[in-house]
């Protein structure tokens, strides 16, 4: 059931960001993506359209008004600055509020489909987490085969693509920049699998015993709504850690902005904001 948070939470962002129609298709989209976890019969099909309806009204009256004044607020401190790291960790916090808001209105409702699961369906839906997992340890496998300095190199070209992508071609004080603090980020890609797979774990133990509809619920909703709890201590240490690393990063970028290069990203904020506003009307 996690898988659907994280599917719906996906659709928002991308639909968000491109169109109308796209969010007004958002239950064919979810259906799309579930599809590839679980095929649902007729009635939980039925079911799920209806309470994607029911998300989608509660997400465009409460939520997106939230992520337009974050946006507005963002957009005020890049006008006028000065952006500091601390300023910069608070939006990020303010990100993880929504995603733990969405979380946790979603949580009690996807558990309610606990129990129409069938024992195929349930095979099924394992068997493909498993798979993926497989496919990231696999391609971590083929990471930790390069060289410190290719890391390295993959990591600041993935970043430097991240900045030029919201504020265009960076100048070589801000490459410089970009450059020497690639070197703070800690990796967490071994961390974020085992993390992934404590909790479907933690799920698939709860389809086997839990034989009480209320107790799967309860407990499918208790770990959809705080999955964190499973979360190790070095990864834990390893997300703050580079929380800290982006917003210092990001701190050191804002002064060396060019208008142009400011232009263009409030441009940027301006056209998701006004998305977001479509998208509520």
């Amino acid at each position: 059931m996690r898988v659907l948070i994280v599917l719906f939470f996906t659709v928002i962002l991308t639909t968000a960001c491109s169109s109308k129609l796209a969010y007004d298709n958002i239950d064919w989209l979810i259906m799309w993506y579930v599809d590839d976890y679980i095929e649902l019969n007729d009635d939980q099909e039925k079911l799920l359209k209806t309470k994607i309806n029911t998300w989608k009204k509660w997400h465009q009256q409460n939520e997106m008004p939230q992520y337009i004044a974050q946006l507005e607020n963002l957009k005020s401190l890049i006008i006028g600055g000065p952006v500091s790291a601390e300023l910069v960790e608070q939006n990020i916090d303010m990100a993880d509020d929504h995603w733990n808001r969405l979380r946790a209105y979603l949580a009690p409702q996807l558990a309610e489909f606990a129990p129409t699961l069938s024992e195929d369906q349930i095979v099924y839906l394992f068997a493909t987490l498993a798979r993926e997992n497989r496919e990231s340890r696999e391609e971590l496998g083929e990471f930790n085969q390069k060289s410190d300095a290719e890391q390295l190199q993959e990591r600041t070209e993935q970043i430097s693509d991240m900045v030029s992508d919201y504020i265009g071609k960076l100048t070589n004080e801000q490459a410089t920049i970009v450059a020497a603090n690639s070197k703070l980020f800690k990796r967490t890609k071994k961390e974020w699998i085992n993390y992934r797979e404590e909790t479907q774990k933690i799920a698939r133990k709860i389809f086997v015993v839990e034989k009480s509809q209320d107790a799967m619920i309860t407990q499918m909703t208790a770990l959809m709504s705080n999955p964190d709890q499973y979360r190790s201590a070095a990864l834990t240490f390893a997300r703050d850690h580079n929380k800290q690393a982006l917003a210092k990063m990001i701190s050191e970028l804002a002064p060396t902005l060019s208008d142009k290069q400011k232009s263009r990203l409030i441009n940027k904020v301006d056209d998701i904001i006004e998305d977001l506003r479509v998208l509520m009307d």
